[in-house]
């Protein structure tokens, strides 16, 4: 009697056990494949022209804030790859909406955005924002001297002129001003891919009499365009406190899971010195007691302290 094999030549035992070799090795590139798919998984970090948090050009080039930060946490991420992807604020918020795998570091958080973007522990931390004008101008917003000024009281000013960022989000206190704005002929909303820049330069041609920034912004523009000392940065009596902002990613399980991996690195990298110093870099040095104290006190909340 034949052996089954032999009555049926075209599976001859070689050419069937090549066969079976194959499907194995198959099945096992297939199983590794899958036990490890964060390995090709990339994140595309979003940045927008907003220096010194991100800055895209000229000698300190990829040296801002924001760059900084994010490049100290992607050390963390090492089952991703990364990349960095420059767009408007309007677009960044599309994109996260959409659920693309996107990512972006510096972003306030806000009852809007919390439901619909996964934030991340505090990843900075930033003395308030504050009104920017040229300090000839400085009187008719004071009625005097320079001192701290109320944002609600500029704008019930119809013959003070103010530009914003749309986009952008000042914070939940200062955003409710401002939405009250809309459509009024003394507060100019701009679209464009900087937040800042654009407005600064309308400053110092005299188009807007002030603006709503960060200290950050206004000393940094300031050296920019050779006019430190002409422009002054006012505190606001809305906001005594220091801001906290976040890294945000999508809602999605993706972006929860991106999310929970930045905060190991968070939890990590804020104690020390290093990260620290990558965010006061380019504050006022004027600034930097008062700011530490708030860094100890209020972004780390009892992790052991940089030095």
């Amino acid at each position: 009697m034949r052996s089954p094999v032999a009555s049926h030549p075209s599976i001859a035992p070689t050419k069937a056990i090549a066969v079976v070799a194959l499907a194995i090795a198959a099945l096992a590139g297939a199983a590794l494949f899958a036990a490890s798919p964060a390995a090709a998984d990339e994140i595309t970090w979003l940045t927008m022209e907003f220096p010194p948090f991100y800055i895209h050009a000229g000698k300190d080039r990829g040296q801002g804030i924001a760059d900084a930060v994010s490049h100290l946490l992607q050390r963390h991420l090492g089952n991703h790859t990364h990349r960095e992807e420059l767009a408007e604020p309007a677009t960044i918020m599309t994109r996260l909406k959409a659920g693309d795998h996107v990512c972006s570091a510096a972003y306030i958080r806000t009852p809007e955005r919390e439901r619909v973007l996964e934030f991340s522990l505090p990843d900075l931390i930033l003395p308030p924002h504050g009104i920017t004008a040229r300090r000839a101008t400085v009187p008719r917003l004071t009625g005097g001297a320079a001192r701290p000024v109320s944002l609600a009281k500029l704008l019930a000013n119809r013959k003070l002129r103010l530009a914003v960022a749309v986009g952008r989000s000042y914070g939940p206190t200062l955003d409710t001003l401002l939405e009250r704005t809309k459509g009024s002929n003394h507060v100019y909303w701009r679209h464009g891919e900087d937040i800042y820049r654009s407005l600064f330069d309308m400053l110092l041609k005299g188009s807007v009499d002030y603006l709503v920034g960060y200290p950050y912004e206004a000393l940094y523009m300031s050296r920019e365009r050779g006019v430190e000392g002409q422009v002054v940065t006012l505190p606001l009596v809305e906001l005594p406190e220091y801001t906290l902002a976040h890294v945000v990613c999508p809602k999605t399980p993706w972006g929860r899971a991106v999310v929970s991996e930045v905060n190991r690195a968070l939890e990590i990298e804020r104690p020390r010195p290093e990260y620290r110093q990558a965010i006061e870099r380019w504050l006022d040095p004027g600034l930097l007691p008062e700011f530490r104290g708030q860094y100890e006190a209020k972004f780390l909340g009892g992790a052991a302290p940089a030095q």
